[in-house]
């Protein structure tokens, strides 16, 4: 009986001495997600135009408006500044709502579509079902 105790808690010490010991990866939401290095996003004031920013861009480049009904415009990031200087620079003035690096999102979905999940949307992953040529399709999944 003493032994196999004995042997327990060997058993939870050694695994409490890996667990302890191994470096865990960070969580997702720990590390810092992907974003474009030379550009950031900017949105305006509500009382303000984007054209009323234009004395604030970088000169020489362009600013590309995504949406002017939500005042939001792509400001590329000048040669020798960081994305962190141009954010910090953007909200010092007091004219923007944010400004904010250009994080990259990927979704990793397949179809909810039942005629895609049967197969029968070979268009969208084609196996070479029926005697088709494999992988003529569009690369879905």
């Amino acid at each position: 009986m003493r032994a196999a105790t004995a042997l327990r808690i060997g058993g939870f010490a050694l695994l409490a001495g890996i667990l302890l010991a191994s470096p865990a990866e960070a969580p997702a939401a720990s590390r810092p997600a992907p974003f474009h290095p030379n550009r950031i996003l900017v949105q305006s004031r509500a009382n303000l135009t984007a054209e009323s920013l234009k004395g604030l861009h970088p000169k020489g480049k362009t600013v590309r408006t995504l949406s002017k009904a939500l005042r939001l415009q792509v400001v590329p990031v000048a040669e020798g500044e960081t994305v962190a200087g141009l954010i910090k620079y953007y909200q010092s003035t007091g004219l923007v709502e944010f400004a904010e690096p250009d994080y990259e999102r990927r979704l990793n979905l397949l179809p909810n579509d039942p005629r895609f999940t049967d197969g029968t949307l070979w268009a969208l992953n084609n196996t070479g079902q029926s005697g088709g040529t494999t992988d003529a399709d569009i690369d879905a999944p």
